[in-house]
């Protein structure tokens, strides 16, 4: 019996060892005699791939799988790739390399791209009136097939989605685009014959209003940029479909032109919503080695007292602010469409390095959306502070209490294609604000912020991204300083990274930050992929807060670098960087933790 079972595990280890001995994995994949259609290009037409060189670091992850009937796929797939970028007899071959253990596989494409097809004549064809003949005209330029190119499939069909795209935003969404190629082998030229029909010019129908929604109907209507009888364009569609997106009152928005009910060349529209749920209660936690353990709450409740009106409670607490409980109301369109009016009264504890202070007052704000990333918006707000704690900072009585009435204007543009991992795209931000205004305004000031942010991307996931940020304090009454809350302090997580909250500021007699009334920094980030989830940065950021008004010296600038590491999560990366000093200041390591881009 005992060797009975000796034999059975016998054979069923060599069963499972057998096959993992087997396992050749991809080492590298090289190419050459590729001159005109990059390496990249080439290895995302493939399902065989190497590690990527940036995971090699990762050592304990294993290689890819080497699959001898998946690389023939491949390289079939190739030359198909190559024939639809014009190239009529191209040649691709491989060849293979094991390393000394025989299981790590180097992979060598050899393609010979010989000559390729460039584009001969472009015809374009048309069934249509004088309207279409005249918008086909002014489409001709921008077609991306283009005479005197190389020949690629895609220019043919991008060329006919342009042409439908525009002809639906002019009247006609039953216009049809089909191609005809004709090809010169000897001379390696190809025709490309486009031929449109447009269809029957058509208008807007009845717009219906269907879906799961209390949101009356007369308020969804108000953001409907067409109407019955109207020249039907899709853009209108499609920026009616956003407009009442960017409510936040409904999970989804569906606009459906149903084209097979037309009369009279008339299209009717539906428009499908549902609403988000009445009551959301959203909690969470965090740390981070700024704020320590945050604890934050938030309740909504859409369409409060009817007419798509929202209230919003919310509750927070963590080391630099002990407790906030912040209530907004929010009527939407309040006299004109695109304006909303915002009501907030608000309680706020702050403890910064040398002072607390607790913040009780609120606003009013009227908010004003230009476009979809542009808006404007103007405030009134009235607060009373009181100064707590303030570590032997040397303030008059007269300034621990007071009161605050604040005039603020500012703008918003943004660009930026992501709000949580943005690749490309600007975001510009400017307030300007008056304190003494007003009733009881006991502080008088006025204060001036401004930022600028720039994303640019190099390769896929590898991103630069740069800020400018600059602020100016002035008090406006002679003998009075400006508040200490309301000076400029740097350093910290989202500021200069090799400094810790607000250490960058002018100093008291005694060492303590007083903050002041001039701010410039700046700061780059490269940030590019390391494995899956996982992200890296190398940054530098540069600055100083000066306590004079628009009193700038670039002599004594603080400058940082450091590296740093994301994990992409759904609500923004987890960040965690180290910096420290350089150039002028000694070498002090910083570490933060944090949630979300430093900018």
């Amino acid at each position: 019996m005992r060797i009975l079972v000796l034999v059975i595990v016998t054979i069923w280890i060599c069963n499972i060892v057998s096959p993992a001995q087997n396992v050749h994995r991809v080492k590298d994949i090289n190419f050459t005699g590729n001159e005109i259609i990059p390496d990249d290009e080439l290895l995302g037409q493939m399902n065989t791939q190497p590690k990527k060189s940036i995971e090699k670091i990762f050592f304990w992850k294993k290689r890819p799988d080497f699959i001898k009937s998946v690389l023939d796929e491949d390289i079939n797939r190739l030359s198909d790739y190559y024939n639809r970028n014009g190239f009529l007899s191209p040649e691709v071959s491989f060849t293979l390399d094991s390393s000394g253990s025989g299981r790590l596989i180097s992979i060598k494409i050899q393609i010979s791209e010989n000559d390729y097809v460039t584009i001969g004549n472009v015809a374009t064809q048309l069934t249509g009136d004088r309207i279409t003949s005249a918008l086909l005209d002014s489409l001709k330029p921008h077609l991306p097939v283009r005479q005197g190119e190389r020949f690629r499939d895609v220019d043919v069909y991008d060329s006919e989605k342009l042409i439908r795209r525009t002809f639906s935003d002019h009247g006609y969404p039953f216009t049809t685009v089909s191609h005809k190629i004709n090809l010169n082998k000897d001379r390696l030229s190809a025709s490309v014959d486009l031929e449109t029909d447009a269809g029957k010019r058509s208008y807007f129908g009845d717009v219906t209003i269907t879906g799961d929604s209390v949101i009356p109907e007369r308020f969804i209507r108000k953001y409907v940029v067409f109407s019955k009888g109207g020249l039907f364009r899709q853009s209108s569609i499609d920026t009616t479909q956003q407009d009442i997106f960017n409510t936040d009152l409904f999970q989804y928005v569906v606009i459906a032109s149903r084209k097979d009910s037309v009369q009279n060349d008339q299209i009717p529209v539906e428009i499908i919503v549902k609403e988000l749920p009445r009551w959301k209660l959203e909690a969470g936690a965090g740390y981070g080695t700024e704020d320590k353990l945050r604890l934050a709450a938030e309740v909504t409740k859409i369409n409060f007292l009817g007419g798509a009106r929202r209230l919003i409670v919310n509750g927070k607490t963590s080391y630099f602010i002990p407790f906030s409980l912040d209530v907004r109301f929010i009527q939407p369109d309040f006299l004109t469409r695109k304006l909303d009016l915002i009501l907030n009264p608000f309680f706020l504890r702050e403890r910064e390095i040398n002072y607390k202070i607790d913040r009780m007052g609120g606003s009013i704000r009227f908010v004003y959306q230009f476009r979809n990333n542009i808006s404007t918006h103007f405030s009134y707000s009235f607060e009373r502070d009181r100064l707590l704690e303030l570590n032997d900072l040397q303030i008059d009585p007269s300034e621990l209490r007071h009161n605050k009435s604040v005039f603020t204007l500012g703008g918003t543009l943004n660009s930026s294609n992501d709000p949580f991992y943005p690749s490309r795209g600007n975001k510009i931000d400017g307030t300007a604000s008056l304190a003494g205004l007003g009733y009881s305004g006991a502080v008088h000031y006025y204060k001036i912020d401004l930022s600028y942010i720039r994303y640019l991307s190099f390769a896929k996931d590898v991103i630069l991204a740069t800020k400018l940020h600059a602020g100016f304090l002035e008090t406006t009454r002679s003998g009075q300083r400006t508040p200490i809350e309301e000076r400029f302090y740097l350093g910290g997580a989202s500021s200069l990274r090799g400094w810790g909250r607000h250490r960058i500021s002018p100093l008291s007699e005694t060492g303590l930050a007083l903050g002041g009334n001039t701010m410039a920094e700046a700061s780059a980030e490269l940030r590019f992929p390391i494995y899956e989830l996982l992200h890296g940065a190398i940054f530098t950021d540069a600055g100083d807060v000066w306590y004079p008004s628009y009193h700038i010296d670039l002599k004594t600038l603080h400058y940082d670098a450091g590296l740093g590491l994301r994990v992409r999560t759904p609500i923004g990366p987890v960040r965690l960087d180290f910096a420290s000093p350089v150039i002028n200041d000694g070498f002090r390591l910083q570490f933060f933790i944090s949630v979300g881009n430093a900018f």
